[in-house]
């Protein structure tokens, strides 16, 4: 895979629904269940952006974080894309669940394999504050 570009945005309305900090025990999160409706409003609010930078409505295969069925579903819906999208990131969490930040390269690394899957690959990542990490890919 060959990276073609990126972008890193932050939601400010998230950030008291994820963070990390450090606890007497190691890392703590922070989750709330306002997360996929954040996600919801930060894509659309960024659409024209994800257009103009990544070309957005032509790249047929994604590779969203699966932080759970209800982000990926938001994620789909968010950009107008079929449910077939979320293949790989489902398998990867039906098989292994939620890692963090490491799921990703899970789903990537299927995609890799995946003889079916070629040429522009947009890769979402989601994180604290909350972040959305994209990386514009090309297999």
């Amino acid at each position: 895979m060959k990276i073609k570009s990126y972008l890193s945005q932050v939601i400010r309305e998230g950030e008291k629904d994820m963070a990390w900090g450090i606890g007497d025990f190691g890392f703590e999160m922070r989750l709330t269940k306002y997360i996929p409706s954040l996600l919801d409003q930060g894509i659309h609010q960024l659409i024209d952006l994800f257009e103009r930078k990544f070309q957005v409505s032509r790249i047929k295969h994604f590779a969203i974080h699966p932080g759970g069925k209800q982000i990926l579903n938001k994620v789909q819906e968010a950009f107008g894309l079929p449910q077939s999208v979320n293949f790989h990131a489902l398998e990867v969490l039906r098989n292994f669940g939620n890692m963090s930040s490491a799921t990703i390269l899970f789903v990537l690394e299927r995609m890799l394999h995946d003889e079916a899957v070629s040429g522009d690959i947009l890769s979402l990542g989601f994180g604290p504050g909350l972040t959305l990490e994209t990386l514009h890919l090309e297999k």
